[in-house]
Formats: structure tokens, sequence, C-alpha cells
């Protein structure tokens, strides 16, 4: 019997899909304060584009022992997010506040969700959680963001031990940025280039 589909062809000729290349914009931060393109992002002594400046009433989750972590975490993080102290320039993105602090382990879900939901019986007004892990851990991570975000709908943060030891800077700051958004600001933008000129409203993504 012969096939009643069709032969494949192959054809040896690489595939090309037209397109172009535009320069780099260059990147907008607030007080408008430019920055040409780099690999990395570099915050440091910039300020964000806009900064509501939202106040967190946080619920901190540890692992272990708070105070081995967590609370240290906490106070690099509420320090970075805060308003300028002294001569340390903050990046004054959100106000934090410790509203309670539990300890438990992240990688049982029934647990988790029983500590969370009695901390926020305590304490109305949380409206963040923060998580404080030894080290990664995809079951702790998966379980903690299904119970925040999909099931008690608050913000939440990750931080590990790695985040608050040696050289923080640059990690700290990646976090502050996702506080910002999460507080509805705006990090950066672009001006300049062919992406104003040609492509107004378009969403753009650093890789």
């Amino acid at each position: 019997m012969k096939p009643r589909c069709t032969a494949l062809t192959l054809d040896p000729r690489m595939l090309r899909v037209p397109s172009s290349t535009v320069d780099f914009p260059s990147i907008l931060y607030g007080g408008g304060h430019k920055e040409e393109a780099k690999s990395r992002w570099m915050i440091q002594n910039y300020q964000l584009l806009s900064r509501p400046r939202k106040t967190f009433n946080v619920l901190g989750i540890s692992q272990g022992d708070p105070n081995q972590g967590l609370n240290k975490a906490f106070g690099q993080l509420q320090g970075f997010t805060g308003p300028p102290k002294g001569n340390f320039r903050n990046y004054d993105v959100a106000t934090l506040r410790m509203s309670d602090s539990i300890k438990v382990d992240p990688n049982s879900y029934d647990d988790l969700t029983t500590a969370a939901s009695a901390a926020l019986a305590r304490h109305s007004e949380i409206d963040f959680a923060m998580l404080f892990l030894e080290s990664k851990s995809p079951s702790a991570y998966a379980h903690f963001k299904n119970l925040v975000d999909r099931q008690l709908g608050i913000h939440s943060v990750c931080i590990t031990r790695r985040c608050i030891e040696g050289k923080i800077g640059e990690k700290v700051s990646n976090i502050v940025l996702k506080m910002n958004l999460k507080a509805t600001g705006t990090n950066h933008s672009t001006t300049g280039g062919m992406i104003e000129k040609h492509l107004p409203d378009t969403l753009v993504l650093g890789a």
C-alpha cells in the first residue's frame, strides 16, 4: 500500500529571517538622570523613576531560629528600601514594619499554611510576607509562593542566606527593584534611540 501523505523534501538552505538591529537606548532614572545601557544594572546612588514609598506590614517566616538569619535579612532590607539615614544613601522605595514572625518548616505546605494563617488572624494589617531560607529550596519556594500569592493574596519576597553575607550590595539592590514594583513603582525607562521614536508605549525587557 502506498502512503497517502505527501513526501517530505528537505531544503539545505539556512532559514533567513529579515531583521534589523537598533542602537541601545539610554536608561532613564529618576531626577532625569540618564545612563548608557550596560551589561548590568547599576543603581547605586541613582533614584528609581517613581517611588510610591508604600508601607508594608511584614510577616517574617523563618526556616530556623529567626535570630540567626531572618532578623538580619529583614534589617538589611529595611535599611536599603527605607529613606536615607545620615551619609548612607538608601533607595527610599518603601517602609517595612515587622508585624509578626514565625518559625516553620516551609517544606511542609500544611504547617506553613497553618502558621501563616494564624499569624494573619492575629495581625490583620499584614500585607507582605518574607521567607528566609538557609539555602535554595525549590519545594519550599513553591509552597511559599503558592500560599501567599494564590491563597492569601499578599506580596512576598524570598531571601536566602547568601543574600545577606559577603558583598550584598548588588544582591540586595535586585531585591529593592522587586520591592519597588510591588509598591506600584517604576524602576527604569528608556529614552532616545529608535525605540522612543518609532515604538512608543513598548515594553522593554533587559536580558
